[in-house]
């Protein structure tokens, strides 16, 4: 699994409502969804609280493919939140949390690790099926919280992949020109 916190200035948009931003929380949702296979850098820290024990960071300007809250079960692809911290706003220590069902060989249902956004920008956390037994369908969320305060929460549903064959075309983009 791959998780990603990382960061680049863009415009935001604020979203209120459950599963989405805090209506009084200085972290706005700025997008969510399905983003399309891509090449990491390899690049990790660790991260105690998650399956394999450290998170992989990737390219700053990666933006979601396919907006929406049911992901496809697939090998390759991932999911995630796109987000922004206020100008002026320093948020104390803030962890990541992935809630989904029993996966991996000890039934891990909850992934952690840390992240500090810094103010004006944007963030991304997202999740990526790297291994097959990190394919399971059910209920997921993101949540962003400081272990008092939550700052966001967004939820998936993950199904089986055979129910989305379109995202393939999608993701490949329009077919070149002659």
């Amino acid at each position: 699994m791959r998780r990603a916190a990382l960061t680049l200035l863009l415009a935001s948009l604020g979203t209120t409502g459950a599963g989405q931003s805090v209506s009084d929380s200085p972290v706005a949702l700025v997008d969510y969804g399905i983003f399309c296979p891509f090449e990491h850098t390899g690049e990790s820290r660790p991260a105690p609280d998650t399956e394999n024990g450290q998170v992989f960071l990737v390219d700053h300007a990666r933006e979601v493919d396919i907006r929406g809250d049911t992901v496809p079960a697939i090998l390759g692809f991932a999911f995630g939140i796109r987000y922004r911290l206020e100008p002026g706003v320093n948020l104390p220590p803030t962890r990541v949390i992935v809630t989904h069902p029993p996966l991996g060989a000890a039934g891990m249902t909850r992934q952690s690790w840390d992240f500090r956004p810094n103010p004006g920008d944007i963030a991304v956390s997202l999740f990526s099926f790297d291994m097959p037994y990190e394919m399971v369908p059910g209920d997921w969320s993101f949540l962003l919280t400081d272990g008092t305060r939550t700052y966001l929460e967004r939820r998936f549903r993950v199904v089986p992949g055979d129910q989305m064959p379109w995202v393939f075309d999608l993701c490949q983009g329009p077919a070149p020109m002659s």
